[in-house]
């Protein structure tokens, strides 16, 4: 009997190489260490799943072993976000429960993995806490955190087309207040004002 129960954990890990991984990770109610390798046994990325659900910090990297990212989950938000938005609309607080009242694809969007990695081995998640992209030189895009699955307090943005850093705030996942654009060289290119309802209403440029 010993036996048969030390081989589960085996069989477990062996239909996980020849399924979908995402599909088993949510049907598995445990909680599982996830890591993947690029070609030549270098890291990809790595994190863990509570009950299919990304918890925690994940890391990964690109294929010359810099780091690609860092963002943090939360199984335990998400679930409660899940419950939040079957409440009554006068006792809901958490700002993406009352916006996914009025439109539940905010919700869907924000949750889903496509929205936060590409090829991800989980399908749903929630950002809550640091995020970070980073470039294959090591440069940092885009950097700040999550709150309940919307960015919160202060963010750097880093806008490949016009080659400019965004440096501002976020409240309840939307631009507020004063945001700086600069170049590489650190020069200020424009000012760029919001509302408290993420609306731009004014911008200025420099030269």
């Amino acid at each position: 009997m010993k036996r048969i129960h030390h081989m589960i954990p085996c069989l477990l890990l062996g239909v996980m190489l020849l399924a979908g991984k995402a599909d088993l990770y949510s049907q598995m109610a445990i909680d599982v260490e996830h890591n993947s390798w690029h070609p030549i046994t270098k890291m990809r990325d790595s994190g863990k799943l509570k009950k299919g659900i990304p918890d925690g910090e994940w890391k990964g990297w690109y294929a010359n072993g810099s780091q690609r990212y860092l963002r943090t989950y939360s199984h335990d938000k998400y679930e409660r976000l899940r419950q939040e938005v079957k409440k009554h609309p006068r006792f809901i607080f958490i700002p993406l429960a009352i916006e996914a009242k009025n439109d539940r694809l905010k919700l869907d969007r924000a949750t889903d993995a496509n929205y936060s990695l590409p090829s991800a081995p989980f399908e749903k998640c929630l950002h809550d806490g640091l995020y970070i992209n980073y470039s294959e030189d090591g440069m940092m895009l885009d950097s700040g955190y999550y709150k309940y699955g919307v960015r919160e307090g202060h963010w750097e943005e880093f806008n490949t087309t016009e080659q400019t850093r965004l440096s501002g705030a976020y409240r309840h996942g939307k631009k507020t207040g004063s945001w700086t654009a600069t170049d590489k060289s650190g020069k200020t290119r424009s000012i760029l004002q919001y509302n408290r309802k993420g609306e731009l209403v004014h911008q200025k440029f420099y030269e």
